[in-house]
């Protein structure tokens, strides 16, 4: 299957952490953390996280798929580009470990 995305398109990223979570819970038999909350309390901007994206980004933190901004910010409303969204598509699809996307995102700055 060939991805033909707009590399210059942006993309919320509560919604591309939200949906790649969705994804690890409904395809690859994870679970949603038993404290989302806790877990959100470490980013100084969890309360402008959606109510219905609190699970999702609480598991994305938990599992090290959001790499920690020095800033201690969330930043919900940040843009990722469709080209980043298709590289950690590509790579859960492949079996590549959460440790080894959150190495290659963070050398690449994405998120």
């Amino acid at each position: 299957m060939q991805l033909i995305l707009e590399i210059k398109t942006q993309l919320n990223k509560v919604k591309i952490v939200s949906v790649t979570s969705r994804i690890l819970k409904n395809k690859m038999n994870y679970f949603d953390v038993i404290d989302a909350e806790k877990i959100l309390s470490a980013y100084g901007d969890s309360t402008n996280i959606a109510n219905w994206a609190k699970n999702d980004v609480a598991l994305a933190i938990d599992i090290n798929m959001v790499i920690r901004r020095t800033d201690s910010l969330f930043g919900e409303n940040d843009d990722m580009t469709r080209g980043n969204v298709a590289i950690i598509l590509k790579m859960y699809y492949s079996g590549v470990s959460t440790h080894d996307i959150a190495r290659m995102l963070k050398r690449n700055k994405s998120i």
